[in-house]
Parts: C-alpha cells; structure tokens; sequence
C-alpha cells in the first residue's frame, strides 16, 4: 500500500470528530464509505485507510491532514 498508516492516531481522529458533534454515520456519509471503515479507522489506526478517505475527514474535521496523518511517515 503506498499511503501512510494512521496507526496510533485513531484515538485523536475520533476526539476531533465527537468535539465537533459529527457522527461516525454523517463521517462516513462525507467521506463516501461505510460507517464501519470510520469505526475501524478510529479504533485500529485504519492500517488500510486510504489517503484519500483521510483527506476527505480532514476535510470533515475542518483540521489539515498532517493533524490526521502522523508526521514522520513515509508515503
């Protein structure tokens, strides 16, 4: 896979998303994936998530991608 792993940093992205009131359902709907991708990003560091997929929460969490992405890794 050539996009960065979120690894440990799913606990953050899920703080992010409950402060700003948005479901995993309504991320998941804005994102164009299921509710279940959300929740396995959130709760295992989404070590398939595509980039695209975190740009899109990004996006959502109104917050830059290197707040979603860790720094320090490869793409």
């Amino acid at each position: 896979n050539e996009f960065p792993r979120i690894d440990s940093n799913g606990n953050h992205i899920s703080k992010l998303r409950k402060a700003k009131n948005i479901s995993q359902i309504e991320m998941a709907k804005a994102c164009g994936v299921s509710q279940p991708t959300i929740s396995r990003i959130e709760s295992d560091g989404g070590a398939d998530a595509d980039y695209s997929v975190l740009c899109h929460m990004a996006r959502v969490l109104e917050t830059s991608i290197e707040t979603i992405v860790p720094t320090g890794l490869e793409p």
